[in-house]
């Protein structure tokens, strides 16, 4: 009974966070920023109390937002970042892998985007990507207007606002990719937060593997070829509109192996006893110089292909095996 009431009590204490933070958000351009972190309590409530009380607090949050915010507001918060949440924390319950944990929070995360991207066509009857091509011609017409007003040459604004055009293709061309960015970022960080708090409050949860230690599986660039391969072949068949298809995967390829490349660039300049600020340091300079991506790039290609980590371990034991 005593275990039942702390767990209405932490769950009412969570309910109440939530809608405080949620309905700031509408307001404080400050909180909006921040308003993923809101549902971290969320994780922690699921992983110490189950998905019972996880889903009590999520749904009281749900009506109260709705209450006051409108419906539309309510279920976009909640599925956006309520659900992803509740499946990592009821998995953190059920003492799953960080790997599994992880992976779920992000396949949640995408579906509860491709979900609210669907609610919103509904609710306003228009497509969610017409709408943002709409805000971007309306933006670039009153940069046009404002230009013009300030008696800028005909010429000069004729092609800053081709570059605007082209920069907005750009960007619509690269959402889908940005989305499931976006999706890894914020499950990758909730996650993290949450199990320092779970840790604080003496819960067990599976560890998290060292950054600099990050592998991608060997298959992985098997994969890689027959993916692309497949979207050249979609291309071809205009199974899709080519142009999407191939911006998104070059980019999760670039950034996939990106990753992996600047986990050996920490594990490297771990292993010569660097301190962690002059390695971030590093890492954000080369990121910000022109060719940033692809060295990372290349480097997480090599790593993939050849374990230069291993390798360089390997003859680290072979030279202390001849000292000894």
């Amino acid at each position: 009974m005593q275990k039942k009431t702390k767990a209405l009590s932490e769950a009412a204490l969570i309910t109440t966070i939530i809608s405080i933070v949620g309905l700031s958000a509408m307001f404080i351009p400050v909180v909006s920023l921040v308003v993923f972190l809101t549902f971290v309590p969320l994780i922690v409530l699921g992983k110490k109390h189950g998905i019972k009380y996880a889903s009590l607090s999520l749904v009281a949050s749900s009506i109260i937002i709705g209450m006051f915010a409108g419906p539309v507001y309510a279920v976009s918060l909640i599925l956006l970042l309520g659900s992803p949440s509740l499946v990592m924390g009821w998995l953190l319950n059920k003492e799953k892998s960080a790997a599994t944990i992880i992976g779920a929070g992000v396949v949640s995360a995408l579906v509860s985007m491709v979900m609210l991207i669907g609610f919103s066509q509904i609710v306003t009857g228009v497509p969610l990507f017409d709408t943002m091509k709409t805000i971007f011609d309306e933006s670039t017409k009153m940069q046009q207007g404002i230009f013009a007003s300030m008696g800028t040459d005909p010429a000069k604004i004729a092609d800053m606002m081709k570059k605007l055009a082209e920069t907005k293709d750009q960007i619509m061309l690269i959402i889908p990719g940005a989305l499931v960015a976006w999706a890894v970022a914020m499950t990758l960080f909730n996650y993290i937060v949450a199990v320092k708090i779970l840790k604080r409050s003496g819960q067990k949860v599976p560890e998290m593997p060292l950054f600099r230690d990050f592998v991608l599986p060997k298959n992985v660039l098997i994969g890689t070829i027959v993916v692309y391969l497949m979207s050249v072949l979609a291309t071809k068949l205009n199974i899709v509109d080519p142009k999407v298809l191939m911006a998104n995967v070059q980019i999760l390829i670039i950034y996939t192996y990106g990753v992996q490349g600047i986990a050996v660039a920490a594990w490297y300049m771990h292993r010569r006893k660097m301190k962690m600020v002059f390695q971030v340091i590093i890492i954000a300079a080369i990121l910000l110089s022109s060719i940033g991506t692809i060295v990372f790039f290349m480097l997480g290609v090599a790593e993939t292909g050849l374990s230069i980590r291993k390798r360089i371990n390997f003859k680290d034991d072979e030279r202390q095996k001849k000292i000894q």
